[in-house]
């Protein structure tokens, strides 16, 4: 923030405290920056300044939970091979990204807060879903599912509303779901050659409603992206996810999704 060279310098009036407030308008995006110099005008030179930035909001939401159907929302629709379900390792990695999103934006000095749709096993309607990153000011909102079909699917997808559909943002949403995916798939082929990226899945599921997430044709602040990371069920995913190296692999996943996430924030600054 500043003042265009040439414009009269705004006063503000003391009260009797010594206090004033100054209200900056600048546009509420992750990661955007401003800086204020105060002084006095019976001393030019008795002044500082204050410099502030705007916080990067990454809402991530672990699809499913709980034991009960809600609307919108079922509480599992898969397992592994083993009998771990869905649910749980979306949970697990979802908070391993959490994780990793912290101390990205903590390592570089940087404001941000990173917020789950559930934290626990417990489930939620997907309008509850949507409506916490719009109330939380969202810049990225990503939903994260694992699939099943018939135990021979795999690959990593983007489950995408159309603007057929009501998606008025299809362009951002859908760049940031494309990062996402290939961070994922690009994570995956570390442990296993066969990782692979398909085609997007059209479906107009209500946790990506304009509406729910709060955004209008004029102001539509929300990027979703909505992604299946792999299909469970298939026996070299699921042994890949459950076995020896589950750890360092949700690890090297979450820390590829994590980049791509700040990498998207970091492009829609200013």
């Amino acid at each position: 923030f500043s003042t265009p060279p040439g414009a009269i310098t705004p006063f503000n009036r003391l009260d009797s405290r010594g206090r004033t407030k100054v209200r900056i308008s600048m546009p509420a995006k992750g990661l955007n920056r401003g800086r204020v110099f105060v002084s006095s005008a019976m001393n030019p030179r008795a002044g500082n300044g204050l410099e502030f930035s705007v916080p990067a909001v990454i809402v991530i939401d672990p699809g499913h939970g709980g034991h009960t159907n809600l609307a919108g929302s079922s509480f599992n629709n898969s397992r592994t091979p083993n009998g771990v379900l869905g649910k749980t390792l979306t949970l697990d990695y979802d908070k391993e990204l959490a994780k990793a999103l912290t101390q990205r934006y903590e390592g570089q000095g940087l404001p941000s807060r990173v917020a789950l749709t559930r934290d626990r096993d417990i489930n939620l309607t997907v309008r509850n879903r949507a409506e916490l990153a719009r109330n939380l000011g969202a810049d990225a909102f990503v939903t994260i599912h694992f699939n099943g079909f018939d135990g021979t699917k795999r690959g990593t997808l983007e489950v995408q509303r159309t603007p057929a559909k009501g998606n008025i943002n299809v362009a951002e949403d859908t760049a940031l779901a494309n990062h996402l995916v290939t961070a994922v798939v690009n994570a995956f082929k570390v442990y296993d050659r066969g990782a692979n990226k398909r085609a997007p899945v059209p479906y107009a599921t209500s946790v990506s409603s304009n509406p729910y997430q709060g955004n209008t044709a004029a102001h539509h602040p929300v990027r979703h992206a909505y992604l299946g990371l792999d299909f469970i069920d298939n026996p070299i995913v699921g042994n890949l996810l459950t076995g020896s190296q589950r750890h360092q692999v949700r690890a090297t996943v979450a820390g590829a999704m994590a980049q791509a996430i700040f990498n998207d924030i970091a492009s829609h600054r200013g």
